[in-house]
């Protein structure tokens, strides 16, 4: 299942060359957007004085991401254009670990980190990093498993840590 709706995705992009250049527009942008909203969150919360907030939103992020990349390690899973015959990543990414996806647990906890700030806004977050989850797969670079995995990951992360306790500004 999870090869095949790889595949789905994947040759959905190789053969529409309008969605080629969506899925890797898409992927290399959102890096851009969550590198964005995640420095204005960090503005917002300085600007209001709650260095403790500010904290905790910078530490759960970095945290997540090296949890990440622990598991990456552990798992040791190849990319599908490393592993698959015939897939090439449309980005020309490297051949690093793929799984759980870094760029899906990223978005994914930084639209959470949101939810000191403006919960709506963090529900509305998981939007574009869903799409950027989907992006990474139609690009050749991810699993739907390993994309999963980083959604799961980087959500838990911000329930745990921003939901929980309800924290706002």
């Amino acid at each position: 299942m999870n090869r095949k709706i790889f595949f789905m995705l994947y040759n959905a992009a190789t053969h529409n060359d309008r969605l080629k250049k969506a899925a890797v527009l898409l992927s290399r942008s959102a890096e851009l957007f969550f590198f964005v909203i995640y420095g204005v969150g960090a503005l917002i919360i300085l600007a209001a004085g709650k260095y403790l907030m500010l904290a905790k939103y910078l530490l759960i992020p970095f945290m997540t991401l090296c949890y990440n990349t622990f598991m990456r390690r552990m798992l040791k899973r190849p990319r599908p254009f490393v592993r698959e015959e015939g897939v090439v990543s449309l980005r020309g990414h490297k051949t690093s670990y793929s799984c759980p996806s870094n760029h899906a647990a990223s978005a994914a906890v930084i639209a959470m980190a949101w939810y000191c700030i403006w919960p709506t806004a963090a529900l509305l977050l998981l939007i574009p990093a869903f799409f950027t989850g989907v992006s990474r797969m139609m690009t050749g670079e991810h699993y739907p498993f390993d994309v999963l995995l980083g959604w799961i990951i980087g959500i838990t992360a911000g329930v745990l840590g921003f939901v929980v306790r309800g924290v706002q500004l």
